[in-house]
């Protein structure tokens, strides 16, 4: 997954899967993706996911395996917190990203006949189901 803001891109890579989890690192670029340094390694639970960047230091990663889950560094890639699990069977997120540096979107359950649009307001630290 990539993602970008301002003059910095950021690669997830990921790898060596196993039974719902894999190695993933967050790679970062200032020149275009010409060169790119580590910044660090968002947890292993979940395969794959979704990058979103909020500014050079805030990233986002949506996830999902076993449950559903985002991960959000505020320091450039280097530590990663959990900031929402949905214990929900791995259903996962669809269309997710970010409109402005403090409200995104996603939708949560996109494989089961009761999806549910999901919204941050607060950079992705909450999310609530959005109700239309």
């Amino acid at each position: 997954s990539i993602a970008a803001v301002a003059s910095t891109v950021g690669f997830l890579c990921n790898g060596e899967g196993s039974s719902g989890s894999d190695l993933k690192t967050l790679h970062l670029s200032t020149d275009g993706g010409i060169t790119t340094h580590l910044a660090g390694a968002p947890p292993t639970e979940g395969d794959g996911g979704t990058l979103a960047a909020l500014s050079p230091t805030t990233w986002i990663l949506a996830n999902a395996s076993a449950a559903s889950w985002f991960y959000r560094s505020n320091d450039g890639g280097a530590t990663w917190a959990t900031t929402v699990t949905f214990y929900d069977g791995g259903e996962g997120f669809r269309d997710f990203g970010f409109t402005t540096a403090s409200q995104g979107v996603a939708i949560h359950g996109w494989q089961t006949n009761s999806p549910q649009l999901i919204i941050s307001r607060d950079g992705g630290t909450t999310w609530n189901p959005l109700a239309l």
